[in-house]
């Protein structure tokens, strides 16, 4: 399927602004779900489909949390989360060769230390910008169920995805 990732791009971009508030300008969105498991998917491709994520929101699209987009997003409390996406997928992406046929526990390993990197990188820019009103513990104590949650559905859409992706792209040679 040539247009799969278009669909994954679309797919992002119509579920992530759905959101729930939990702490101040901090909600709880599907935005890591996809930005952990398109690059497990795609690779390379999917790191690319993520930074055109970035940049559409950026520009102006409202995909980000809420329905929300601009250059403003880069400036407060949810920047360092954002940046970290980018720098996950590349990650994933990089070891996408290594990471295949995952088994349900071992992606769900993945999705947690994958949303353990994004909350250090987003915690800390909250730190570099010295938000005295943002609690961390309490913010953390509030995103940990979601993030749960959210790697244990990104495990399972992988254990149903990663198989049709292995015959049908990957050794068809349409996905590296």
């Amino acid at each position: 399927m040539r247009f799969a990732p278009l669909l994954a791009l679309i797919i992002i971009c119509l579920t992530s602004p759905w959101s729930i508030p939990i702490y101040g300008e901090i909600d709880i969105t599907l935005q890591s779900l996809w930005v952990i498991l398109i690059p497990l998917l795609f690779g390379w491709k999917g790191a690319l489909i993520i930074a055109i994520y970035l940049l559409l929101g950026t520009a102006g699209l409202p995909v980000f949390a809420d329905y929300t987009s601009g250059w403003l997003k880069w400036n407060g409390p949810s920047a360092g989360f954002l940046a970290s996406f980018q720098l996950v997928a590349l990650i994933l992406a990089f070891w996408n060769s290594k990471l295949r046929d995952l088994s349900l526990l071992q992606g769900f390993g993945v999705f947690i230390l994958s949303h353990l990197f994004i909350l250090v990188l987003g915690f800390s820019w909250i730190i570099f910008l010295m938000i005295p009103e943002i609690d961390l513990f309490r913010l953390l104590l509030n995103l940990v169920p979601g993030l749960l949650v959210k790697s244990l559905v990104g495990s399972f859409l992988y254990q149903k995805f990663w198989p049709w992706f292995k015959s049908q792209l990957i050794e068809k040679g349409r996905i590296a």
